[in-house]
C-alpha cells in the first residue's frame, strides 16, 4: 500500500467550498496585489498569536531577509544559526552578506543547543536565530537570556511552529520578531508560497513596510542564491490561501495538546489528527560549514 509523504487533495477536499469561495471573492473584487485580503490575514494571524504586528512576504527566507535587512545585518557581521535546520535559516543570513555561524543541537528535541551559543559568541555577532523545528519550541527563555546578556538579536524561525506555545507564550513573541514559512507541507501550510513576519515592535514593523527596505528587497539581483519580495507583488493565486489561512486561524482549527510536565517544550502543535512533523536533519555540522565557505569562494555543488 503507498502512503504519500503529504495528501495536499485529501486537505483541499475537505475545505473546499471554503477554498473555492475565497478564490472567486478575490477574482471579484480584483484584489490581486495586496489589499483587503491580504490586511485581514496579517491582523489575524498576528492575533492568533498575541503579536501587535504582522507583516506578509512571498516566503519563510523573505520573512527572515527582510528581518536582516531591518536591523542592517550584513557583511561583517555574524548570525548564529542551528546546525540542524532547513537551509533557508543560514541562506537568509547570507543573502544579507552576513556570516552564518552554526552551533550544534541538544540531544532530546533536536533545537539549537543554548549551552554551545556562548562560546559561538564574537565581537562580530549580531543576532541568534532559534528555529522551532518539529513543532516544538527550543528552549526560547534560556536563549532569550543569553541574547540579553550579550545585547544581541534574537529572532525566532517559526517555520514549523505555527501557533505552538512554550508555558503559554506564542513562539514568535520571545525575540524581536518571529518569521514563518507557509509553504504546502508546512504545519499550517498554503496554496502557493508565502511567509510572514510578526513582532511587538512598531518601529521594526514600520521599517519593514517602508520604503527603505521593500525596493531593496525587489531589487536583489538573481544571481544571489534566492530571489525575495514582499507581500505586495504577491501573485492573485496566493491571495486566496491568504484568506483561508486566515479563516482557518479564527476558527481554531488547530488544536493545542499539553506535554508532560518535565518537559521544557509546554505545548506542542496537533492538526485534527496527526501532528504535523517535517524532518531536516543534518549530521555534519563541519560539511554544511564547508559548503557555505565554497559558495562565498564562488564554488556551488
Amino acid at each position: 500500500m503507498k502512503v504519500n509523504f503529504l495528501d495536499l487533495h485529501a486537505q483541499y477536499s475537505s475545505i473546499k467550498d471554503e477554498i473555492d469561495g475565497a478564490i472567486q471573492q478575490v477574482l471579484e473584487k480584483c484584489a490581486f496585489a495586496a489589499g483587503p485580503f491580504v490586511k485581514s490575514f496579517e491582523e489575524h494571524f498576528a492575533a492568533a498569536h498575541q503579536s501587535a504586528f504582522c507583516v506578509g512576504v512571498n516566503s519563510g527566507t523573505a520573512a527572515l531577509h527582510i528581518v536582516m535587512m531591518a536591523h542592517e545585518i550584513g557583511p561583517g557581521d555574524e548570525v548564529i544559526v542551528p546546525a540542524n535546520t532547513f537551509f533557508a535559516t543560514p541562506e537568509a543570513v547570507s543573502l544579507a552578506g552576513a556570516t552564518p555561524v552554526f552551533v550544534d543541537h541538544e540531544p532530546d528535541y533536536y533545537n539549537i543547543d543554548p549551552a554551545q551559543i556562548e562560546r559561538a559568541i564574537t565581537p562580530r555577532t549580531k543576532a541568534i536565530i532559534a528555529v522551532n523545528l518539529y513543532g516544538q519550541p527550543a528552549q526560547l527563555d534560556q536563549i532569550k537570556a543569553i541574547a540579553a546578556k550579550h545585547n544581541i538579536l534574537l529572532l525566532e524561525d517559526c517555520a514549523q511552529s505555527h501557533l505552538a506555545t512554550l508555558n503559554g507564550q506564542s513562539t514568535g513573541t520571545f525575540g524581536v520578531c518571529g518569521c514563518f514559512s507557509f509553504y504546502p507541507g508546512k504545519n499550517l501550510g498554503a496554496y502557493g508560497e508565502g511567509g510572514a513576519v510578526i513582532t511587538h515592535d512598531e518601529a521594526l514593523y514600520k521599517k519593514m513596510m517602508s520604503e527603505e527596505v521593500q525596493p531593496r528587497l525587489l531589487s536583489i539581483a538573481t544571481d544571489f542564491i534566492l530571489t525575495n519580495k514582499v507581500l505586495t507583488d504577491f501573485s492573485p493565486s496566493d491571495l486566496p490561501m491568504l484568506i483561508c489561512l486566515a479563516r482557518q486561524v479564527e476558527r481554531d482549527s488547530i488544536k493545542v495538546a499539553t506535554l508532560p510536565s518535565d518537559s521544557f517544550h509546554a505545548e506542542s502543535i496537533l492538526s485534527s489528527n496527526k501532528v504535523d512533523y517535517a524532518f531536516y536533519f543534518i549530521p555534519d555540522s563541519e560539511k554544511i560549514i564547508q559548503v557555505f565557505n565554497d559558495f562565498k569562494s564562488g564554488i556551488w555543488p
